[in-house]
């Protein structure tokens, strides 16, 4: 016969392992996570996200880093606060699973930063270009182009030149990338790139030439 007594002391048994089971599922939740930053990043903030914050610190900081290192953090996602001389500053957003290792930090420049580098790029850039196509170079005009993420991705349009019949042009874009103090041409003048079609490109690279317009 059960007796009153046993069925409570099973009960408690039951709860316990119920609890038990929720503290080692938390604590599983949590791995250990890499954080590598760029040469140009200084430190970064880490904060959990919160979809409906406004950016204005309302978000909690989990963590700070000054130099490379390893902190655990729980499955979700996180955002990134990078800091340091001309670095973009907008925070990334980072998701943590159990597939998660290592998290590179790299944030590249301010928009400032990259406009003034491209004074100093551009020729080079464009020289390449020329060099390429110096076949039919001649009946395209070059835009200026612009810098993007490290200074390392350059995008441009070739379009042929505008006539009073004819108002309405069709750029091609293309993408260069610099390598080795060299810079060399990963995506051939395209009216649109696919990501597919360019997985070693960032995306944010092949849509930010996809959208670029000379005017």
């Amino acid at each position: 016969m059960i007796t009153k007594k046993r069925i409570v002391g099973i009960s408690c048994v039951v709860i316990l392992m119920i609890i038990g089971i929720g503290v080692l599922s938390w604590q599983l939740s949590f791995r250990n996570v890499s954080f590598v930053l760029s040469d140009e990043v200084e430190s970064v903030k880490i904060y959990k996200h919160a979809e409906t914050h406004d950016y204005t610190g309302d978000a909690r900081e989990l963590a700070a880093i000054d130099k490379n290192k390893t902190i655990r953090l729980q499955d979700g996602e996180y955002e990134v606060a990078p800091s340091g001389k001309n670095v973009d500053t907008s925070r990334i957003i980072i998701s943590v699973d159990n597939d998660t290792k290592e998290i590179k930090v790299e944030p590249g420049f301010t928009d400032k930063y990259l406009n003034d580098l491209l004074g100093k790029e551009k020729a080079s850039a464009q020289q390449v270009i020329k060099d390429k196509y110096n076949k039919i170079i001649d009946s395209y005009i070059i835009s200026d182009g612009q810098l993007l993420l490290d200074g390392s991705w350059y995008i441009t349009t070739l379009s042929p030149p505008q006539t009073a019949q004819e108002l309405m042009v069709d750029s091609h874009r293309v993408i260069l990338q610099r390598v080795d103090n060299r810079w060399k041409i990963v995506a051939e003048p395209s009216l649109v790139f696919k990501y597919d079609d360019y997985p070693n490109i960032p995306k944010v690279v092949v849509n930010k030439a996809n959208m670029y317009s000379i005017n």
